[in-house]
């Protein structure tokens, strides 16, 4: 029997997905400005979010291999299925991610610059 899916731990997992992005976004980037009235606290630890993430995540495979005999071919079917389920986006962020280093880093054309007016 399959074990039902716990949507409360994905709410959990999703909440320490965005708290760590959340975390990022105000060591680097803009957002704290949009959104002033939220505690800095709230996003400084953030790096937490990582550790929550991984019990979490550690929990809810433990529990869907259930009380499954734990042998050579059980463990191979859940890493070629793990593999399938995880690689086809890891590549793909890869490939994105390497398109977009690839077009900043194009040379632009040089625009002039003009010569200091003198002062006299």
């Amino acid at each position: 029997m399959a074990a039902r899916r716990l949507t409360h731990i994905d709410a959990l997992r999703g909440i320490a997905t965005i708290w760590v992005v959340l975390f990022h976004e105000v060591k680097a980037g803009p957002l704290w400005e949009a959104i002033p009235t939220v505690p800095r606290a709230l996003f400084e630890w953030g790096h937490l979010g990582v550790a929550i993430f991984f019990a979490l995540s550690g929990f809810v495979i433990a529990r869907s291999l259930g009380n499954q005999n734990l042998d050579r071919s059980s463990s191979g079917r859940f890493l070629v299925r793990r593999y399938v389920r995880l690689l086809p986006p890891y590549y793909f962020s890869i490939a994105v991610v390497l398109e977009w280093s690839r077009r900043l880093a194009r040379p632009r054309a040089a625009t002039p610059v003009e010569a200091p007016t003198p002062i006299l």
